[in-house]
């Protein structure tokens, strides 16, 4: 039962080429969510396209995670790069997934916080475009981290972890 998910048990796996599969079926599955704004268009085979994931597997400046239960089970993925559009160096959240059935009940927060630890520093997230829910998630878990109220810039969240700590 989703009430009562430990969150502190939750896992981030690296994902290797062992598990580079199921780090793009979960990622059609973002895609596919993410169609309605209309910058995903299917293939013909169903399948949609995503410029860079070969380069999770290459390219030292990309990360990406698969979020799984203590005993194993698949919650989600989060992936992360250091390609940045408004600052110069640090972490991008590039793709962020939590399952439907462990929404809503501190999962993605928990995960959010714990990457933002993981790589303190500079960040930009882009909310899903045309996302309300992405927006507020996204909005309360910066806006907790940070200790102040962001501002959607361009349709970016730019902050950083380790300002205004006390």
């Amino acid at each position: 039962m989703e009430s009562e998910i430990n969150l502190a048990e939750i896992q981030l796996e690296q994902v290797t080429e062992s598990t580079r599969q199921t780090l793009w079926n979960l990622l059609q599955y973002l895609l596919f969510e993410t169609s309605p704004s209309g910058k995903n268009v299917a293939n013909e085979d169903g399948s949609f396209d995503y410029k860079y994931f070969d380069n999770y597997f290459t390219d030292k400046n990309r990360y990406a995670y698969l979020i799984k239960s203590k005993t194993g089970e698949l919650m989600g993925f989060v992936m992360i790069n250091q390609y940045l559009q408004q600052v110069k160096t640090e972490h991008s959240i590039a793709e962020f997934l939590v399952l439907p059935r462990f929404r809503q009940n501190g999962v993605g927060s928990e995960v959010a916080k714990r990457c933002f630890a993981m790589y303190p520093g500079n960040w930009e997230v882009g909310p899903a475009d045309g996302s309300d829910l992405a927006y507020k998630f996204w909005k309360a878990v910066i806006d907790e981290v940070t200790g102040v109220d962001n501002k959607l810039e361009d349709g970016l969240f730019v902050f950083n972890t380790e300002e205004n700590k006390k």
